[in-house]
């Protein structure tokens, strides 16, 4: 009798040994952990910056499987408190992480198609809009996932980075020190000046409004001759939105006070502006103009804008060479700019190929074209239908300029500690050769024609 006990007594310790050694080889040893992709973009039709972090859900068999569980006991996978983004920046908090808020959470349709989290199938990607528009783009950014259930583990996420080849989405400064040789001044002479350029944007000052896009910007540039005919300073406050869903049409109020830096010229104007693309089929080898191959491209089209403006007139500044304008003035301001061009871009790539080792499998090419040589072009016409040449005619005043942007990056002996004392970094720096013929609305429309060498930091 004791015999027949004993198999059931052995049976039961051999099932749960062998559970046991199941379960210790299909847990994984590390919690699974998130990837994800910082974006940056402008919502349309809003026009509103974004700043996100795509969360992929189902990165891996082993978060799947997590999410799938927590879905199980009422995880909400669509909620802000089940995430929780961090910051961290060597330049701020002494490189300590910082939480960032997030604003809401949508869903994007994954490997599956769903647009809904639901136990039982391949989840879909969670998009977390952050709060904080005024992160750097040198931060690096980490997601976890938060309030899981009891039992449930999951580790960070690797760090992302915040593409610096896309447009910054948050308030940026620039102060740019520039010569300009042979100046025309207001009085008519010319001579070698100083400039000191500087523009500030706030793409939006009041995230709270979701249907439209406030913002604040000022681009002014100073001399060391108050009689320089470029001299200026524009504040302007405006909002934005898309005219239409079904195509790229933004539209724009705004109110500017500028003026020259001493204010002898001074304006209050008015402007609505309407912008838009044209469709870009040409670009492809397939068409007749092809702008994009081995030797140009033009990966963005370019962007067409009319601006209405209306100026009541303060104060001017009359010479023999700018006669007084209407006090109550209106001008028409069609422009185009088409940036950035890059030239030689096969031969780019090539250069910034790594090198490898006889029998080693080729490097992946550089998908970025930053370091490339590239061209920046702007093109309009002042028309002022209520200002009247010598001849009798309607005044209508053509401008322009060519940037050929130059990465010093890819120069040997400007890299390192001269690109350093140009700068104040080691690398990433550009030079700026630029030709322009411009009229300066907020000094009279007077003409300037030059050139101007500066130097930047590549973003």
């Amino acid at each position: 009798m004791r015999r027949s006990f004993i198999p059931c007594l052995i049976l039961p310790t051999m099932l749960l040994s062998t559970s046991a050694s199941l379960f210790a080889q299909t847990t994984p040893a590390t919690p699974p952990a998130p990837t994800i992709n910082v974006l940056q973009y402008t919502e349309y039709p809003s026009m509103q910056p974004i700043l996100a972090i795509r969360v992929h859900l189902s990165a891996n068999l082993a978060l799947r499987d997590l999410v799938d569980s927590a879905l199980q006991k009422n995880w909400n996978c669509s909620a802000a408190t089940s995430y929780s983004v961090s910051a961290t920046d060597p330049s701020v908090n002494s490189g300590k992480p910082r939480t960032v808020a997030i604003a809401n959470v949508r869903l994007e349709g994954g490997l599956g198609g769903a647009t809904v989290c639901a136990p039982g199938i391949v989840q879909p990607n969670a998009i977390l809009v952050l709060k904080d528009h005024s992160i750097a783009s040198t931060a690096k950014l980490t997601v976890a996932l938060a309030g899981l259930p009891t039992g449930l583990v999951a580790a960070p996420s690797a760090a992302g980075s915040i593409d610096k080849s896309a447009p910054a989405n948050h308030f940026a400064l620039t102060i740019t020190p520039q010569a300009a040789p042979n100046e025309a001044l207001t009085s008519g002479a010319k001579r070698d000046v100083g400039q000191l350029a500087l523009s500030f944007s706030n793409p939006d000052i009041a995230p709270a409004f979701r249907g439209f896009a406030p913002y604040l910007s000022t681009t002014d540039l100073f001399s060391t001759d108050e009689r320089d005919s470029k001299s200026a300073f524009a504040a302007t406050l405006g909002a934005k939105r898309g005219l239409t869903g079904s195509w790229y049409i933004p539209v724009s109020l705004q109110q500017t006070l500028q003026g020259n830096q001493v204010a002898t010229n001074l304006s209050a104007v008015t402007t609505a502006n309407l912008a838009t693309i044209p469709p870009w089929g040409w670009n492809q080898s397939t068409r007749p103009v092809n702008l994009y191959n081995n030797w140009i491209q033009a990966p963005s089209p370019p962007e067409f804008t009319v601006s209405a403006n209306y100026t009541h007139r303060i104060n001017q500044l009359v010479t023999k060479a700018t006669p007084p304008l209407a006090t109550d003035d209106f001008a028409l301001n069609p422009y185009a700019t088409f940036s950035p061009v890059y030239l030689f871009p096969g031969l780019c790539t090539k250069y910034h190929t790594p090198k490898t080792a006889a029998g080693a499998a080729p490097p992946p090419k550089p998908t970025t074209k930053q370091y490339c040589l590239a061209l920046q072009t702007d093109l309009g016409m002042q028309y002022l239908p209520l200002d009247l040449t010598k001849s009798g005619s309607q005044r209508a005043e053509g401008y322009g300029d060519v940037s050929i942007l130059i990465p010093l990056s890819d120069i040997p002996f400007l890299t390192g500690t001269a690109s350093n004392i140009i700068t104040g970094t080691s690398g990433a720096t550009q030079l700026q050769i630029k030709w322009s013929d411009a009229v300066n609305a907020a000094n009279g429309y007077a003409r300037t024609r030059q050139w101007t060498f500066a130097f930047s930091v590549i973003k």
